[in-house]
C-alpha cells in the first residue's frame, strides 16, 4: 500500500445467526508476516457496513506446487467464501489455472453446486499467470464480462510460476470491465507483476 509498512485490511465477522460481531480488541488478533509477528495498531468496527451486489470469480492455482496442504487451504477458503455468499446480492464463478485456464463453474447462486466444484479441484501441471487472467475462453477477465453485479476477482496462488507478462495488459482489461482484483499468496510472496496487478 502507499503507507507500507502500515497495512489496512477490511473484514466482517458474524456469529452462527449471521449477527455481526463488533466488540473486538487489538489483542484478539495475531498477525504474522513471513513468520514474524506484527503489531495490530487499531481495530474499527462500523455499526452498519454497506455491501454492494458483487459477482466474484474465484481464480485458483492448481499447479503442481499447490499439491497437499496448499490446495487443501485454498479449497477451505473458497468453500468458506461460498458458504457466506448472499444469494440475493452475490454470484460466484470458479476458474482454475496451471499452464492453461479452465472454467469449473460459471456464475451461480446455488451454493451446493459451487461447493461441489471446489471439492472436485485437482492438481495439474505448471503455472501461467497471464493465461489465468487473459485466456480468451476461461481467463478470469473473460468470465467477468458475464457478471451481473460489480465484478471482483479473488486470485489464490502460492506465488510460484511464470510471471513474464506485462501487468498493464491485465490492469487495462480489468479497468475496461470495472473488475477489482485481489491477489492472495500462500507461503511465498507474490511476484512483482502480480503485486502491481492487485494494487
Amino acid at each position: 500500500t502507499d503507507e507500507y509498512p502500515l497495512i489496512h485490511a477490511k473484514f466482517y465477522v458474524t456469529d452462527g445467526n449471521d449477527v455481526q460481531i463488533k466488540n473486538f480488541q487489538n489483542e484478539d488478533f495475531t498477525i504474522y508476516e513471513n513468520q514474524v509477528q506484527k503489531f495490530v495498531q487499531d481495530i474499527k468496527c462500523p455499526s452498519n457496513p454497506v455491501f454492494n451486489k458483487i459477482s466474484t470469480v474465484l481464480t485458483i492455482d492448481v499447479s503442481g506446487s499447490m499439491k497437499g496442504e496448499r490446495l487443501d487451504w485454498v479449497k477451505s477458503a473458497a468453500s468458506q467464501w461460498i458458504e457466506q455468499m448472499d444469494s440475493l446480492n452475490e454470484e460466484t464463478a470458479i476458474t482454475t489455472f496451471d499452464d492453461e485456464a479452465l472454467l469449473y463453474s460459471d456464475f451461480k447462486i446455488n451454493k451446493q453446486l459451487l461447493l461441489n466444484s471446489v471439492a472436485s479441484l485437482e492438481i495439474r501441471n505448471g503455472t501461467n499467470y497471464k493465461n489465468a487472467f487473459l485466456d480468451p475462453y476461461a481467463g478470469a477477465l473473460d468470465i467477468v464480462r458475464r457478471a451481473r453485479f460489480q465484478p471482483i476477482i479473488i486470485f489464490l496462488t502460492d506465488g510460484i510460476g511464470l510471471s513474464n507478462f506485462d501487468p498493464k495488459d491485465i490492469i487495462n482489461k480489468a479497468s475496461i470491465s470495472g473488475a477489482i482484483i485481489y491477489a492472495i499468496s500462500i507461503d511465498i510472496s507474490l511476484p512483482e507483476e502480480m503485486k502491481k496487478v492487485s494494487e
